[in-house]
C-alpha cells in the first residue's frame, strides 16, 4: 500500500498534469482556430500575425507554452511508468487518449524546431506559404503528419480536459459529460483539422504563391548538404515542372 508521502506526490503530479494540460489546451485551441482559417483564402496569416504577438512574447511563451509542455510531458511519462494496467486492458477511449499522447510526444520536438526554430534562428515565420511548402515538398510525409497531428490533438484534449477538471474538483454540466457530446466534439474538431489540411494542400482553392520561392523554403535549401534533408526544388524548376 502506498505511503502517505507517495500518495501526496502522486496527487501533486496529477494536479500538475491537469493544470498544464488545460494551459496547453488553451494555446492549442487558438492554434486550431487559426488552422481552420486555412480553408479560407487569405485568412490564415492575418490572425496568426495578431495572436503570435501575444503567445510569442517571452513571458507568455515560457509560462503558458513551454513550461506547461515540459510539466505535462514529465508528469505523463511518470504516470506511464507508475501505471499498473496495460494500455491494451483500458477502455477504448482511454486507449485512444494514450495513443494520441504517444504520437504528440513523438512529433512535438520536431514541430517546435521547424516552426519556432525558424523564427528564432533565421527570423523567418513559416506562415501559410511555409505550410504549403512542406506539403508540396514532401507530401507523402506531411499530409498524414498534419492530419494525424490535428486529429490526435483534438482527441487528446477532448478526453483529457474533463479528467483534468475532475482532478481540480471542477464539475462539468451533465450535457458535456455524455458520450454523445464527447464524440460529437471529437468528430467536429477532427473534421476542422482535416479541412485545414485540405486548405494547405490546395484542394479547396488555388494559390498564386510558389511555396518553393518562400524564405522558409530557402532555409531548407541551404541545409541540403545534410544527409537528413532531401533536395528542395528551385522555384524556376518547380514552375517548369508545373
Amino acid at each position: 500500500m502506498p505511503s502517505a508521502r507517495e500518495r501526496a506526490l502522486h496527487l501533486a503530479f496529477r494536479r500538475a498534469q491537469a493544470i498544464s494540460g488545460i494551459a496547453l489546451t488553451s494555446f492549442a485551441s487558438v492554434h486550431l482556430l487559426n488552422a481552420m482559417l486555412a480553408a479560407i483564402p487569405g485568412a490564415y496569416d492575418p490572425l496568426q500575425r495578431i495572436v503570435r504577438r501575444a503567445y510569442q512574447s517571452p513571458v507568455i511563451e515560457v509560462l503558458l507554452v513551454f513550461l506547461p509542455l515540459l510539466v505535462h510531458v514529465v508528469a505523463g511519462i511518470r504516470a506511464l511508468v507508475k501505471r499498473r494496467t496495460r494500455t491494451t486492458d483500458a477502455p477504448i477511449r482511454t486507449r485512444l487518449h494514450r495513443y494520441a499522447a504517444w504520437y504528440l510526444l513523438l512529433v512535438m520536438t520536431g514541430h517546435v524546431l521547424a516552426t519556432r526554430g525558424a523564427s528564432l534562428v533565421h527570423g523567418v515565420y513559416p506562415e501559410f506559404v511555409g505550410l504549403q511548402f512542406s506539403i508540396a515538398w514532401l507530401p507523402w510525409f506531411f499530409l498524414p503528419y498534419y492530419a494525424i497531428f490535428g486529429v490526435a490533438g483534438v482527441y487528446h484534449a477532448a478526453h483529457g480536459v474533463p479528467i483534468a477538471l475532475g482532478v481540480m474538483k471542477q464539475r462539468l454540466p451533465g450535457v458535456l459529460t455524455r458520450p454523445s457530446t464527447f464524440w460529437a466534439a471529437v468528430v467536429i474538431g477532427a473534421l476542422a483539422a482535416l479541412l485545414n489540411v485540405s486548405g494547405i494542400a490546395g484542394w479547396l482553392y488555388a494559390s498564386d504563391a510558389d511555396p518553393f520561392a518562400s524564405d522558409y523554403a530557402q532555409i531548407y535549401r541551404d541545409m541540403e548538404d545534410s544527409p537528413f534533408v532531401p533536395d528542395v526544388p528551385a522555384p524556376q524548376a518547380h514552375d517548369a515542372a508545373r
